[in-house]
Parts: structure tokens; C-alpha cells; sequence
């Protein structure tokens, strides 16, 4: 159903929402433009990557270098956006209680009954070919590799 109201001042109305869309649309537009210009920043780093031992400057060809100043950045936002695209549907899908990260380290609460936590295990090492992840589980109020 649609019921006309005649607004006073109706064309000051249509003209503040044609600014706030045209607003709206704007800073879409920037959120694109600095996303792709982050991540032109980042591959130019990537690329610049390299590393010495023993005297000798090697390159990185893939990933980043043990011990590069980038690498914690990096692997922080790698990691938030696994999380942000892959990982929270995989918890949902495998009843996870509870998912808590500190940096590298990811602590999964399951419950045995309702969660094959192997399952979850080679899901989450099908994410990516380059990283792997490892499981530690609770034995005699010890964690065991």
C-alpha cells in the first residue's frame, strides 16, 4: 500500500536525501579508493621484501620473512580477514562454543558431543595451502601436542 502525505517543504526534503545519498555514495566510492590503495601499498612492500644471512641479501619470493618489521601487520590483518570471510562459518557450522585468538594463537571451547573437533582440525588446514594449523588438546588437566 502506498499513502501520499504531503510533507511541508516537501522539495527541502527530497533535496537533504538526495545530498545525504549523493554523501553516502561518496564515501563508498573513498572506502573503495583507499582499500585499493592499501592494497597497492602492501604489495609494493610485499615485493620489497627481503632478508640477509650470512652475509648474503636474499629476496622473499612468497610470504613474508621471519623477523620482517611488516610481518606482525601483515599477519594481523591476514588473519582478521580469514576470520571475517571464512572462519566464523566454519565455527557456526561445527557448534563451537567459544573462539578466542591472541595473536597467533587460537584457543577453540567444544563441546565433544556435537563437535568432531579432527573435522574442524583439516577445515581449518583446507583454508589456506601456505598456513597450517596445529592442535593441542587437554589430557590429565594437561594440554598434550
Amino acid at each position: 500500500m502506498l499513502i501520499d502525505i504531503a510533507i511541508s517543504g516537501d522539495r527541502n526534503v527530497i533535496k537533504k536525501a538526495e545530498k545525504i545519498l549523493k554523501y553516502k555514495d561518496l564515501i563508498i566510492e573513498m572506502q573503495r579508493m583507499c582499500s585499493m590503495q592499501a592494497k597497492d601499498k602492501m604489495q609494493k612492500i610485499i615485493k620489497k621484501n627481503y632478508f640477509q644471512f650470512q652475509n648474503t641479501l636474499y629476496v622473499q619470493e612468497k610470504e613474508i620473512a621471519m623477523g620482517a618489521p611488516t610481518l606482525s601487520t601483515f599477519s594481523e590483518i591476514y588473519l582478521q580477514h580469514i576470520e571475517y570471510t571464512a572462519i566464523y562459518d566454519i565455527l557456526v557450522k561445527h557448534h563451537i562454543v567459544g573462539y578466542f585468538r591472541y595473536v597467533g594463537d587460537i584457543l577453540i571451547v567444544y563441546n565433544k558431543t556435537t563437535t568432531n573437533i579432527y573435522d574442524l582440525f583439516n577445515t581449518f588446514n583446507s583454508l589456506m595451502p601456505t598456513m597450517k594449523f596445529t592442535i593441542e588438546e587437554k589430557m590429565n588437566k594437561k594440554l598434550i601436542s
